[in-house]
């Protein structure tokens, strides 16, 4: 009987260890990719009663030169954004009006999301995921391409929480003039009250108070 029970135990102990083993981990992104994603934001940490309109974003990613570019469009109109290590500026095209802003760490890592905690399964937009929380941060990869799906933050410098649905993901390399400096922007002073509204970015996308929240319905 004593033998027969140790049996079970060390069979239990190596299904245990199987199932450790078998823990999924989500999938670095590629150092280079190009996204459109749309995005749109919840007041109070996802749980509150008001929420933004869903923005359009075109995303490039370079990480090999700490470089990442996004174009976002609302209602008709575009405001851009690069980042170049701690350099970011932020314009508007039509306007050519631009600000500068020092940020406090870099665009984050391809392996950012890496020791992540596995939430389990869902499906996002038609499409199987897997879920990982990391510090709040909720990462939904297809599991068909390892590819984001949909990534949660928990809140930005207006208080809202944050949900972009990756619509378009295309790794691999690109056109790198696209993190060229537009001539009106200028490394000046840098811009420090990111909740003040600009004409840099006269729809909220970035900086400043966003559209106009409307009430969840």
């Amino acid at each position: 009987e004593m033998e027969r029970h140790s049996v079970v135990l060390l069979v239990s102990v190596v299904m245990l260890l199987c199932v450790r083993g078998q823990q999924k981990e989500p999938t670095p992104w590629p150092t280079q990719f190009y996204a459109v994603i749309a995005r749109n934001g919840t007041s109070e940490m996802g749980s509150g009663d008001l929420q933004t309109p869903v923005e359009a974003i075109s995303k490039w990613y370079d990480y090999s030169t700490l470089s990442m570019r996004q174009d976002c469009s609302f209602n008709g109109g575009t405001t851009s954004n690069i980042m170049v290590g701690r350099n970011c500026f932020i314009f508007s095209p039509i306007a050519e009006e631009c600000i500068y802003v020092i940020l406090p760490v870099p665009i984050v890592t391809p392996d950012w999301m890496v020791g992540g905690e596995y939430v389990g399964e869902d499906v996002v937009n038609g499409a199987p995921v897997s879920v990982f929380n990391k510090l709040d941060h909720l990462y939904y990869e297809g599991n068909l391409d390892g590819y984001p799906q949909r990534v949660f933050t928990p809140q930005d410098q207006n208080g809202f929480a944050n949900r972009e649905d990756y619509g378009l993901f295309v790794p691999g390399s690109f056109d790198t003039s696209v993190f060229a400096i537009p001539p009106y922007c200028k490394r000046s002073v840098p811009y420090l009250n990111l909740t003040q509204n600009t004409p840099a970015d006269p729809i909220g996308c970035f900086v400043g108070v966003p559209h106009t929240p409307s009430p969840i319905s």
